[in-house]
């Protein structure tokens, strides 16, 4: 059960035979993490993720994902082609507005329309929600010492590769001598609060039908 003003709701996952009979309207949200990233977004003042440039592609030259994040990420769209139903589900792709996350659904939606799978996308118009926004870093000055730190933990051990971001950011801060909130516009209780609220409304996901 969930509690918010005082309203109580009950969460419930639905079985295939309840979905075959007459609930199959429900949209089911596959969430995926973006590939392995130099972060150019935050790193490169002049890098732009253009679909309509000249010579554009889906490389690690025009997204602010690596080769190795494409190859993650295509391997990630060999998973999903083996659990949409190619015959009747239809795919809409929604992204945080951060350019990493927008290059790996260009990537994934790229693999899923070459395989013939129905998409409600136009080719490359990967719709962009807010509310799937990263925290900010609040002041470009600090953000060379802020990468630096992180990339300072990463090299630490194996373990730390993989470490969540949670993990990572309060790790950074620590290393800083600072605490995750001297550094970032927002904490982690409000990023999955804008994630809970994206997913509590996934029934108004036809409003990313409409123009912007």
């Amino acid at each position: 059960m969930g509690k918010e003003s005082g309203h109580a709701y009950k969460y419930e996952v639905l079985k295939g035979k309840e979905v075959k009979n007459g609930l199959s309207f429900i949209p089911v949200i596959d969430i995926i993490r973006h590939g392995m990233s130099t972060y150019k977004e935050m790193t490169d003042t002049e890098f732009k993720l253009d679909i309509n440039a000249p010579n554009f592609a889906l490389d690690a030259e025009h997204l602010d994902i690596s080769k190795e994040g494409i190859e993650q990420i295509r391997e990630t769209a060999v998973q999903l082609k083996g659990i949409i139903d190619k015959e009747n589900d239809v795919i809409l792709f929604v992204s945080s507005p951060n350019l990493r996350a927008q290059s790996t659904a260009l990537v994934v939606e790229d693999s899923l329309r070459n395989a013939g799978f129905n998409i409600l996308n136009n080719d490359r118009q990967i719709k962009v929600a807010r509310n799937l926004r990263q925290t900010q870093i609040k002041s470009k000055k600090i953000t060379p010492m802020w990468q630096a730190a992180n990339a300072r933990f990463r090299a630490e051990g194996p373990q730390n590769t993989k470490a969540s971001p949670e993990i990572a950011h309060n790790s950074a801060a620590e290393i800083l001598g600072g605490q995750l909130s001297d550094f970032l516009s927002e904490d982690y209780d409000d990023i999955e609060l804008r994630l809970e609220r994206f997913l509590r409304h996934m029934n108004n996901i036809y409003d990313y039908l409409g123009p912007e």
